[in-house]
């Protein structure tokens, strides 16, 4: 086998002939391969090329922050709130939880942690198991994660969750913009005057949210969602434009708009025979947001888009299930109503998943399904975007 090295990209001096400058074969290559990037930007299946995406998604993030590589230097200048959303609880499940961190850093974490569930009046669940966990959990505790009752835990209900969340994200978003749009309001910002593609006049209000966005696949299986949100203003002239926003709308107010929009927005899913009412969709009662490079904080744009880059190449690794899009050959081996926490997590995406007029009473539904909703593809990134 040849490979063939092609002329050097046409010069205000070159011709561009395209003619052979140079042959290799590839016996005289290292293992007689010619080897190629895979490009896969999951850490746990090339460390090689996750590096190099996450050093893109690092440069990708701090130009937003900083400005850079066309982006003006005037956005270091602009509103910016980094929010952590959760997925509410589906029951109980077993957690470490330190009140008060002492470490050098949380990667190596070996501060005492609070009793798991500790009760006094501790009590069995319907199935017979215990409600209370007295345990100090280390950090690599194999049950961290896990449900303290499998039975009592509403496995499906997490599926669909996990599977409407970024409609739930969506319409959070919006919400708080049309919260600082109302601020605005209040306090006589007037709107701005923009200039559609036909030519007509349409008020919008003065300011706008760009954000930048990574799940986390959390060890219960439930996503975990970390997002970057940015304050622009909008210039009549160019609505393209990063322009600062009004002078009198502050890092607070998107601060304040972030957690009124967590609180509001619900998504209520369509009808399923297994739910006819649908299911309820809403953000757990965790939602931090922080305000970023303020003085004496412990968050910078770097340590932000290190974090965000970070999980960028992050997969289900956490919950112990990497397999690849499952199928009629395949999901027996994975699904189980009965057996432990990631099997009937799969059997329940599965079940949920079936076309909806087939009538299935337990166990792994036959036919065409859509994917297991405990994904195993990188999570999805998104750069700073209106």
């Amino acid at each position: 086998m040849l490979a063939r090295s092609a002329s050097p990209a046409p010069s205000p001096l070159s011709t561009g002939t395209g003619r052979i400058t140079g042959q290799l074969h590839t016996d005289e290559l290292p293992d007689r391969t010619l080897y190629k990037a895979c490009g896969n930007r999951r850490e746990s299946v090339c460390p090689d090329c996750a590096w190099v995406y996450q050093g893109d998604a690092y440069q990708v993030v701090c130009r937003g922050l900083t400005g850079g590589k066309g982006i003006p230097a005037s956005v270091a200048r602009h509103p910016v709130v980094f929010a952590t959303f959760t997925a509410p609880p589906f029951g109980p499940v077993h957690h470490r939880h330190v009140a008060r961190h002492t470490c050098r850093t949380r990667q190596r974490c070996d501060c005492r942690p609070a009793p798991c569930h500790a009760r006094s009046n501790a009590r069995a669940c319907p199935h017979g198991q215990p409600v209370a966990c007295f345990a100090r959990h280390a950090a690599d505790d194999p049950r961290l994660g896990q449900p303290l009752c499998l039975d009592c835990y509403d496995h499906a209900h997490q599926v669909v969750w996990n599977h409407f969340f970024g409609e739930l994200w969506r319409r959070t978003k919006q919400a708080a913009e049309r919260h600082v749009g109302a601020t605005c309001r209040r306090r006589g910002i007037p709107k701005v005057g923009i200039v559609t593609a036909s030519g007509k006049v349409r008020s919008v209000p003065p300011v706008r949210v760009s954000h930048g966005k990574v799940a986390e696949m959390q060890r219960r299986g439930a996503v975990h969602f970390h997002v970057l949100l940015r304050l622009d203003g909008v210039d009549p002239d160019d609505p393209d434009a990063l322009v600062p926003p009004p002078a009198g709308i502050t890092v607070d107010d998107l601060k304040a708009a972030v957690h009124a929009a967590a609180r509001q927005i619900t998504v209520t899913t369509p009808p399923h025979p297994d739910q006819p009412q649908g299911w309820l969709v809403t953000w757990g009662e965790q939602v931090d947001v922080r305000r970023i490079n303020t003085v004496g904080g412990e968050l910078t744009d770097g340590k932000v888009a290190a974090y965000l880059a970070k999980y960028a190449t992050k997969a289900t690794e956490a919950t112990g299930h990497s397999s690849t899009r499952l199928t009629t050959a395949t999901i027996d081996d994975y699904a189980d109503p009965g057996g432990d926490h990631v099997a009937r997590l799969i059997d329940a995406c599965w079940h949920l998943g079936r076309p909806t007029h087939t009538d299935v009473t337990g166990g792994a539904a036959t036919g065409d399904h859509c994917q297991a909703s405990l994904d195993t593809k990188p999570n999805a990134y998104t750069g700073l975007r209106r």
